[in-house]
């Protein structure tokens, strides 16, 4: 493996001639670069030289920058059409400037934490909780037994029960959890996310209430139907493996198919969309509104194996993803700084220190970490 300082020096040249419009140098000395090359020969989630030469014809600008063992991130510079709330830099000076600064090594995700509300409303800390019987603790539910282990949450269960009880688990910001449900189903919790489920589903309907991000891979039933229900969604299935969005504060409800295929509705609605492998409906919370498009799955399950995956994503977008995940807030100084796009990688158990450093070098912005807020700002000269 390649040093990081030299991968580093690399980057920063790089930048700098691309950011200086000297496409022609920049372009050659990215593919004269052994470094960056042989890199990209291991890791071919991303074709650089077809994007840059791409980017070339459209007169746009490209900085490859690399972070962690996972991944080399592209940075290039687009316009869009959002609409998002100025801050003046006068006053966002003038607010870091009433607080002490911190360092940015300091933000670091919680990693496995979560609660778990039982039917009779107990709260149980999943994070605090003694594991016990080789590794584990046992909760006994009507008819189910929860085993919580390092893995997660199992449910076991002797035979259906008279009433359905449910629970819910709640995952905070920056941390993530795993599920096992009764029936067999795998549930991967992403942060900032609630799952409601039966203890024991019933035997003639299998439904689960999702809030945030979750990928299921969902036990094969071929009379019993698997639910997804989100606030405005629903997904059927009989038995396969996809990822569902659904964050409260976000426009667009995402779903995407791993295996198999899935029925996806809004609520109220008697019209279903049929999914294939490889596909994802977009579906907008405001209008209704709906597009399938065909995706690189890895780019949207990836969460799940520690791994973020950005394509064409505004700053917007991915800053609310890794201020989830890192348990930050985020102000932004203006729209230029928001309307950055990313392609690319990062490790989600690495310091992000590493990744913002080469991003304020290459797109020419100051990021200040006072009071677990982010604020990014045109850098001054």
């Amino acid at each position: 493996m390649d040093k990081w300082e030299d991968i580093e020096k690399i980057s920063k040249k790089i930048a700098s001639n691309l950011l200086s419009n000297n496409i022609d140098e920049s372009e050659d000395k990215f593919r004269d670069s052994s470094l960056l090359m042989n890199y990209k020969k291991g890791r071919d989630r991303f074709n650089y030289t077809k994007a840059f030469n791409s980017l070339i014809l459209r007169n746009r600008r490209l900085l490859i920058l690399r972070y962690s063992k996972y991944a080399a991130i592209a940075l290039l510079f687009l316009s869009t059409s959002l609409i998002v709330l100025n801050i003046s830099k006068k006053n966002i000076e003038d607010h870091i400037s009433e607080i002490e600064e911190n360092s940015l090594a300091e933000i670091k995700p919680l990693e496995k934490q979560a609660k778990l509300i039982l039917n009779d409303g107990k709260e149980i800390s999943l994070k605090d909780i003694e594991l016990i019987n080789n590794n584990s603790h046992l909760v006994s539910q009507g008819n189910s037994t929860i085993t919580i282990d390092s893995t997660g949450l199992n449910y076991s269960s002797s035979g259906a029960s008279d009433s359905v009880l449910y629970n819910t688990i709640v995952i905070p910001r920056g941390s993530e959890y795993y599920v096992a449900l009764e029936d067999g189903t795998k549930v991967w919790l992403n942060a900032d996310s609630k799952l409601k489920y039966p203890v024991v589903f019933s035997e003639d309907r299998r439904e689960v209430y999702l809030e945030g991000e979750a990928y299921f891979e969902v036990s094969h039933s071929s009379s019993n139907r698997f639910f997804v229900v989100t606030p405005t969604c629903e997904v059927s299935v009989l038995g396969t493996k996809f990822n569902v969005k659904s964050y409260s504060d976000e426009k667009i409800v995402y779903t995407t198919l791993a295996q198999g295929s899935i029925s996806f509705k809004e609520l109220g609605s008697s019209e279903s969309i049929i999914l294939k492998v490889g596909e994802q409906i977009a579906y907008s919370n405001i209008t209704g509104d709906y597009v399938v498009n065909k995706v690189n799955v890895n780019n949207y399950i990836g969460w799940k194996d520690k791994l973020f995956t950005f394509k064409n994503l505004s700053l917007v977008e991915i800053m609310t993803m890794l201020s989830r995940w890192y348990c930050v807030d985020i102000v932004y100084e203006s729209n230029d700084i928001k309307n950055l796009e990313f392609s690319g990688n990062l490790d989600k158990y690495n310091s992000i220190e590493s990744f913002f450093k080469i991003f304020e070098e290459g797109a020419n912005i100051d990021i200040v970490f006072k009071n677990n807020t982010l604020f990014l700002k045109t850098k001054t000269n």
